[in-house]
């Protein structure tokens, strides 16, 4: 029972289970007041607790809209599908308003009138290092050719050339050897691992490039732990005041937790310290992982500008900075944030510190902030694609301009239709990831779905960080069969064995398709397929086109329909 109530404080941060219960009965009722006349019910949230190997589900049902004005009088805490469960709503960080942070972090909470802010987040348990290695245990057989079909890489800023073939090829340290040959199965480097890595480890600032899973977070985190551990001032005693000598900044805080779990897999069992620090993350827990030990900072830059601001963290230390999905840092004023963090007291100049930063585009701006922060003479590694397809992904588009969500229902039939004939006891489809515009739109659609016996959650930026890791954690160990998102899962997100892409709305922009798409294919063979509207996304299929040096694998509609024709993919009235 001891342990049973350690998990429950833990996940459902402290007294909340009685709340929810509350709460839910009070929804159900109102549902049951309003009746056939609530058309707009909508969210329908999974809580995924684990305790031991068992599974905790609450469902909570929210109701918006203006047939759910009971609804809502029943329920005054719920702000617009905003919280799930918390009757107190729940600060990010330290009281002392912090108006920056909450901006740059993008908190979307909304503070109820009546009610004081809780200085208290979510610590969620992390996974464990052998967990890690057990996923890549279980895809190792895709490993072994996986880097023959990367793209080439080109290196241009240097005269010197430098590659590495193998990972013994360099004086690498055993145990971080180890950790990557034998428990992680990485057979041999990646093409952007084999260009990045020796220039980093000879210490050259780097512009790095190259599609959608091509291994660029090892390319950076390999040379930078190695590094550390034949650095002889690297071992020392943690201290009041966390001192990184790396700091890794990423745009989101799924990016940040997926680059900390995979620098925790790469220097387990070194001296090498790893803690990761974002928006939600509990406070106090955050400031107590720092102080027991910090060599390498995984970051967002909202949370780390408040641990500046509060004076929690020294930077005259750092001696590796690396700035990841760097594009992505144009949106919500990300760029002034990161000038703001390399102008703050006690960060290195550029002449003392060795800088990195990957970026899947490189607009002027970006263009701009590299050759602020690196130093002359850096090293750019591309693929020299600007803005590329993953080419183990296999596309395909159909023509839909209505009745999208019984078009995605009957195609995840159809699958489970076909499942059922090799496993009829549990068919299941593919494991999906489905991007929509809105919120939204992910809330009416994993309804939908739930209600036609597809098991589906959604995630999105609106959600608190505990719903957004839970579901994906749940999404990766294959408790449900459909995620459906927005952007905030477009970018750098792995999720091992993903097959299926679905476009249910276009994204505005290609760079945007292209990061999408590339959440599958990350090391065999992978799909997507987009829903278009050729009126609606007229202005960005000439981008699709221009993107794809491959075949379109294309279905015809009864009116429009793809062809393809000398490697390029036109549109045209049939």
């Amino acid at each position: 029972a001891t342990d049973v109530e350690e998990v429950i404080q833990a996940y459902l941060l402290e007294r909340e289970i009685l709340q929810m219960v509350k709460i839910t009965w009070d929804l159900l009722l109102a549902v049951v007041v309003v009746g056939t006349h609530l058309l707009t019910l909508e969210v329908l949230t999974l809580l995924l607790v684990e305790l031991e190997e068992t599974l905790l589900l609450v469902v909570l049902f929210f109701a918006t809209g203006s047939n759910s004005v009971e609804v809502q009088q029943n329920a005054p805490n719920v702000n617009d599908n905003n919280s799930y469960f918390n009757r107190e709503k729940v600060t990010t960080e330290d009281p002392g308003n912090c108006t920056t942070v909450n901006q740059i972090e993008n908190n979307n909470e909304v503070q109820n009138s009546d009610e004081k802010p809780i200085n208290r987040g979510f610590a969620l348990r992390e996974r464990l290092v052998d967990d890690l290695y057990k996923d890549d245990e279980i895809f190792k057989h895709q490993y072994v050719d996986i880097a023959d079909a990367d793209d080439d890489v080109m290196i241009t800023g240097v005269n010197v050339k430098l590659i590495l073939e193998s990972w013994t090829e360099f004086n690498m340290d055993p145990i971080l050897k180890e950790n990557i040959t034998v428990k992680s199965n990485y057979i041999r480097p990646r093409k952007i691992q084999k260009h990045v890595i020796p220039y980093v480890l000879s210490g050259y600032d780097l512009k790095g490039h190259s599609e959608t899973g091509s291994g660029k977070t090892g390319a950076f985190l390999i040379p930078i732990i190695q590094k550390i551990l034949v650095d002889p001032s690297s071992q020392r005693q943690p201290s009041e005041i966390a001192a990184p000598f790396a700091l890794v900044l990423s745009p989101t805080r799924e990016l940040c937790l997926q680059i900390y779990d995979q620098c925790r897999k790469f220097a387990n069992g070194t001296f090498v310290k790893i803690t990761r620090a974002y928006g939600q993350f509990n406070f106090g827990v955050n400031l107590g992982q720092l102080k027991e030990g910090c060599d390498i900072l995984i970051a967002t830059t909202g949370r780390l500008m408040h641990l500046i601001k509060d004076k929690h963290i020294d930077l005259s230390e750092l001696k590796y900075f690396v700035l990841d999905e760097a594009d992505r840092m144009l949106e919500n004023n990300f760029l002034t944030s990161v000038r703001e963090i390399i102008e703050s007291p006690n960060f290195p100049p550029k002449e003392k510190r060795q800088t990195m930063i990957f970026s899947a585009t490189f607009p002027p701006e970006i263009e701009e902030l590299a050759n602020e922060i690196l130093r002359s003479g850096f090293v750019t590694a591309s693929n020299n694609k600007p803005v590329s397809a993953n080419n183990r992904v296999k596309q395909s588009f159909l023509n839909v301009e209505s009745e999208k969500m019984e078009c995605l229902k009957e195609m995840l039939d159809k699958e489970v239709k076909t499942a059922a004939e090799k496993n009829p006891e549990n068919p299941k489809p593919r494991r999906t990831l489905v991007f929509v515009e809105t919120r939204r739109d992910a809330d009416r659609l994993a309804v939908y779905l739930n209600e036609n016996g597809i098991k589906s959650l959604t995630l999105n930026g609106e959600r608190k960080q505990s719903e957004r890791e839970m579901a994906l954690r749940k999404f990766d160990r294959g408790f449900i069969d459909v995620l459906v998102a927005t952007d905030v899962c477009a970018r750098g997100i792995d999720i091992k064995g993903l097959e299926h892409v679905i476009n249910y709305d276009l994204p505005q922009d290609a760079v945007t398709y292209v990061h999408r798409i590339g959440r599958t294919g990350r090391l065999v063979t992978g799909y997507s397929t987009s829903f278009v509207d050729l009126k609606k996304n007229a202005n960005l299929i000439p981008e699709l086109i221009k993107v794809n040096s491959s075949k379109f694998f294309y279905t015809c509609s009864t009116i429009y329909g793809w062809i393809y024709c000398q490697r390029i993919c036109y549109i045209c009235s049939l």
